[in-house]
């Protein structure tokens, strides 16, 4: 029996942590790996521990299946019955298939340097968004004269980008 299959409402019905408000909370994580698929999504939680973090988001899509917190609820099933959610190394989270293998981040030369470029466009801030995001690559990332689309950038979980007061911006 799937794991989606032996879910009830009677069992995820007075979890706080399978409200509609925790799905959004932890939805664009759930997305990003979903994207991914069946490449495994790693992150580092940034406020709280990756054992939290994991029940937390089981939890999340749990109530998601169960009250119909998505519009693809059955594409949302299906996928959770072929991927775990798990803690992973140096306090990560791992969300995947188990057989599929796992790259170790990219680490620069110099890891307490920032990148610094003078211009890049929107498809290589995205590009290194997303890489810093996943833990691929270590930042900040200093744009002397970003692209004007920078608000266009999906919300990332990981990031924090700041405009600075020169009109460069840093993305930590």
């Amino acid at each position: 029996m799937s794991k989606s299959a032996r879910l009830s409402r009677d069992s995820l019905i007075s979890n706080p942590r399978a409200t509609f408000s925790a799905w959004k909370r932890y939805e664009n994580i759930v997305e990003a790996a979903r994207q991914l698929h069946p490449r495994p999504y790693i992150f580092k939680p940034a406020n709280l521990s990756n054992t939290t973090v994991v029940s937390r988001i089981r939890d999340a899509i749990r109530g998601a299946i169960v009250f119909g917190y998505t519009n693809d609820t059955h594409g949302l099933a299906s996928w959770f019955d072929e991927i775990v959610v798990k803690e992973y190394s140096d306090g990560q989270v791992f969300i995947g298939r188990l057989d599929m293998p796992v790259t170790p981040p990219i680490l620069g030369e110099e890891q307490n340097k920032e990148l610094r470029f003078n211009s890049l466009t929107f498809e290589e801030v995205t590009a290194f968004c997303l890489l810093l995001n996943n833990n691929r690559i270590e930042g900040p990332l200093h744009i002397t004269q970003p692209p004007r689309e920078l608000t266009l950038l999906p919300d990332y979980t990981n990031i924090c980008i700041t405009h600075n007061p020169d009109g460069s911006a840093t993305i930590i």
